[in-house]
C-alpha cells in the first residue's frame, strides 16, 4: 500500500506543480542582443590605481573611479583595473565614450550596494 502511495504521488505531482511564466513585456530577444559594429579602444588610458584604487576589495574604490573618470575631462578614454578585486559600496556610471577594462579574468568588481540602486549605468549615445 505504500509503495501504491508513493507512486502516485511521484505519477500526479506534476499535476500540481506550477512553472514561473513570464509576461510578454518581460522576455528579452536575445538574438538581437550585442554589438554590431567594431569598436577601437581610446589611446587615452588611465589607471585606476593611481587615484586610489584598492584591488584587495577591502576599501571602496568609488573615489578613485570618479577621479579617473575626472581625468579624462570629458574626453574618450579606458579605465583600467589591474588584477585585483575592486569593490563599489555605491552604483557607477560610465559616461559616453569611456571604456573599462579589466586584466583578463584577474579582475573583479564587487559591488554592495545594501540591496539597492543599480549597479552600472551606461550613459551616451548609440551612431
Amino acid at each position: 500500500m505504500v509503495r501504491i502511495s508513493i507512486l502516485a504521488a511521484f505519477l500526479f505531482s506534476p499535476l500540481f506543480s506550477y512553472p514561473q511564466t513570464f509576461e510578454p513585456e518581460r522576455v528579452t530577444a536575445w538574438e538581437n542582443a550585442g554589438l554590431t559594429t567594431e569598436l577601437s579602444a581610446p589611446a587615452n588610458e588611465v589607471l585606476i590605481t593611481d587615484f586610489g584604487g584598492d584591488n584587495t576589495g577591502v576599501n571602496s574604490s568609488n573615489s578613485a573611479y570618479t577621479a579617473a573618470i575626472a581625468s579624462l575631462n570629458g574626453n574618450a578614454g579606458t579605465i583600467y583595473f589591474p588584477a585585483g578585486e575592486y569593490l563599489f559600496t555605491s552604483g557607477i556610471s560610465i559616461p559616453d565614450s569611456v571604456f573599462m577594462k579589466g586584466e583578463s579574468d584577474e579582475t573583479t568588481l564587487k559591488f554592495n550596494l545594501g540591496g539597492t540602486g543599480d549597479l552600472i549605468r551606461l550613459n551616451g549615445s548609440i551612431i
